[in-house]
């Protein structure tokens, strides 16, 4: 059960809401200019949209036959209709907010940015860098034999811990890591670059601590 405590992203590949039916998570880290950007978004949104028109469907049935039969319907099936009816129609904007929830970091002008949510609702954090106390690399999954998995966490004066991209491979999730070092340290992307890329390839590492240099 999560520590109520923390703040969770909901973009990652596990799945913290049963209304979310969206099946992948894309994790994009890149710089743009002299940001840093880290972007998690959900793809695979099928089953979702198909969701959304077979609820929209069955309520344009089911209002139809209401009104066709509204004088002949005892008020208490109407009103159990009804009431079916508007937790269909309370369902869609959820499912909607949980399957297109995206996690974007930003790293710039001596700032790192975070927000969180779906078209719906979002949550935003700012912090000058030297407010940021840690950002830290998880293990989630360890198992001989099963991918490596984990989980960012960030330390930031005046915010409870937050974790994001939860269960992305830990490579992956190593080599972001480092350019967000990177990033903290004031440093831009520039001429040396292909140097930087082919070093983070290479960069791997399973041990949780803090990253902030």
């Amino acid at each position: 059960m999560p520590d109520p405590n923390l703040i969770l992203g909901y973009a990652s590949p596990r799945k913290r809401s049963r209304f979310r039916l969206a099946s992948r998570s894309m994790l994009d880290c890149q710089w743009e200019g002299e940001a840093l950007v880290v972007r998690e978004s959900l793809a695979g949104q099928e089953q979702a949209k198909m969701s959304i028109w077979a609820t929209a469907g069955m309520l344009a049935i089911s209002l139809w036959l209401v009104w066709s039969e509204w004088n002949k319907t005892p008020i208490g099936m109407l009103v159990f209709v009804l009431g079916i009816i508007a937790i269909a129609v309370g369902l869609v904007p959820v499912v909607i907010q949980q399957s297109w929830r995206e996690t974007l970091l930003r790293l710039v002008d001596g700032t790192m940015r975070l927000t969180m949510g779906g078209p719906l609702a979002r949550r935003r954090f700012a912090w000058r860098l030297d407010q940021v106390q840690a950002v830290r690399l998880i293990g989630t999954q360890m198992q001989d034999g099963a991918p490596v998995l984990g989980e960012m966490e960030i330390l930031a004066d005046g915010t409870p811990p937050i974790r994001l991209f939860t269960d992305h491979s830990e490579p992956l999730l190593a080599r972001i890591a480092e350019e967000i070092q990177r990033a903290l340290r004031g440093e831009r992307a520039g001429a040396d670059d292909a140097v930087a890329e082919a070093r983070i390839k290479v960069f791997h590492s399973r041990a949780t601590g803090d990253l902030k240099p």
